[in-house]
């Protein structure tokens, strides 16, 4: 534990590409939720106040999936870097155009590893590996799914501004879900090179997460077994 705070300590950090590939995501992805702000009329004022609270939101969202994967990334012996997909988002700013709003995606980019040798020094497998980048991509989403979870705790159960912390709570879901997709340049690539089954069960689980809490029954158990089942069928009609 020691060695990891003095590896955070020391390399713990956003690069200025990253900060400037975090400033684009966040307004793309703000925009993506803010475009439709459900109101009959449209007014500007009120639609850029709901904007500049959306933003807001996303950046602490984006910051801790970012921050998350630092930090195991660290614990490993690497540095992740976030790098925005340029294409992901262009196709993001489309859709909430030609939709109007109504439905969106959110491409907006993911982590990539980098080899710090002094860092993976005495490491068994001393390069890079398939499971650690997956893992550490998979840990932004866990992240925000925990997020998300507190959020529902706090804002539905215990009714504590429900109408802030339910948005906070579906700000993180859509992020988690669409970073696991499994398309170049987003977190889900690495979570499916490690194996299609890994993602499966992990991208199964996490989606019935999202589906029960929308339903307001939460089990992270049910969800797991979910999941489960999936990895079963999977297996048995693709993989065997």
């Amino acid at each position: 534990m020691g060695e990891w705070w003095f590896r955070i300590r020391d390399f713990f950090r956003y690069t200025p590409a990253e900060r400037r590939d975090m400033i684009l995501s966040v307004i793309i992805i703000s925009l993506a939720f803010a475009y439709d702000d459900k109101r009959e009329t449209f007014n500007l004022l009120l639609w850029l106040s709901h904007y500049i609270y959306t933003v807001l939101i996303v950046t602490v969202t984006l910051f801790v999936h970012t921050a998350v994967q630092k930090l195991l990334a660290l614990h490993q012996g690497f540095l992740a870097e976030y790098k925005a997909w340029p294409l992901g988002l262009a196709l993001t700013v489309i859709f909430s155009i030609v939709s109007n709003g109504s439905w969106f995606v959110l491409l907006f980019g993911g982590m990539s590893l980098v080899h710090v040798p002094i860092l993976r020094i005495g490491k068994w497998r001393y390069g890079f590996n398939l499971w650690t980048q997956g893992l550490v991509a998979a840990s932004g989403a866990i992240a925000n799914l925990v997020v998300a979870t507190i959020c529902l705790a706090i804002g539905v159960q215990m009714g504590i501004f429900p109408e802030f912390f339910t948005y906070v709570a579906s700000v993180n879901f859509w992020v988690l879900i669409f970073s696991l997709l499994p398309l170049p340049n987003m977190d889900g690539i690495h979570l499916f090179f490690i194996s299609r089954l890994v993602y499966v069960f992990v991208f199964t689980s996490l989606l019935a997460y999202v589906i029960m809490s929308s339903l307001h029954f939460y089990s992270w158990i049910f969800a797991l077994l979910i999941g489960g089942v999936c990895w079963l069928l999977f297996y048995i009609f693709f993989e065997r």
